[in-house]
């Protein structure tokens, strides 16, 4: 059976309460690419989709580990579907594959979107410098207020403990200005002048980052 088919069926009764608007928490998360047989393909992320549209209750979404969503490119249903769900305030897409692709086609929805969600997390997953640009844009449009970016060294940010820090008041408009990271000083990641991700919002994992909320959901059987 298509690995697709069979999450949808092992999250029927997730679809089931996002559709009856009952669902506040929901953590699809797979198992460090282990064989998780419950892996989100193309099928299984159309079928989410459809369920997040008529949905104003969902809160936190968790996806991690789900590597189809970028390899397939998975993500660009849902990622559609949440241009009109406001109420989501916490996004979890840590080690899933994307791609500068499915980075460019997220930050687009969420601009369409236009409310800010307090979390998201795009750790983990080797993101090329080519989506520092579209990363920016979605922290200088102020349409995210933490971002976890760890584990992604070709945007320059390490992989140690020190990534961690604890949140910090940004510093001056003027002190920003003078950064490295040029608009996106604050937070930046280590990118070419003027396309550092930063710009004062909280980010983990960023070159002279902080920390903001952890990121906390709730699996849903």
């Amino acid at each position: 059976m298509d690995e697709s088919m069979v999450a949808v069926r092992e999250t029927g009764d997730a679809l089931t309460q996002l559709r009856a608007n009952t669902l506040a928490e929901l953590n699809l998360g797979g198992d460090r690419g282990r064989g998780n047989k419950a892996q989100l393909g193309v099928q299984a992320a159309t079928r989410l989709a459809d369920a997040l549209r008529g949905n104003t209750s969902l809160r936190s979404l968790t996806l991690n580990y789900n590597t189809k969503l970028g390899r397939k490119h998975a993500l660009h249903p849902i990622a559609k579907a949440l241009r009109n769900h406001v109420a989501l305030r916490r996004l979890s897409l840590k080690a899933t594959a994307l791609t500068a692709a499915d980075v460019s086609h997220l930050v687009g929805e969420l601009e369409h979107r236009g409310v800010p969600l307090d979390h998201l997390d795009l750790s983990s997953n080797n993101l090329p410098p080519d989506c520092a640009h579209a990363l920016a844009s979605l922290v200088r449009n102020n349409l995210v207020k933490t971002l976890d970016l760890s584990w992604n060294p070709d945007l320059g940010v390490g992989t140690g403990q020190d990534q961690h820090h604890q949140h910090q008041k940004p510093p001056s408009r003027k002190s920003s200005a003078a950064s490295d990271g040029g608009d996106g000083g604050y937070g930046g990641v280590g990118s070419p002048r003027g396309s550092g991700v930063g710009g004062g919002v909280g980010c983990v994992g960023g070159v002279g980052g902080s920390v903001g909320a952890s990121s906390t959901s709730t699996s849903t059987s």
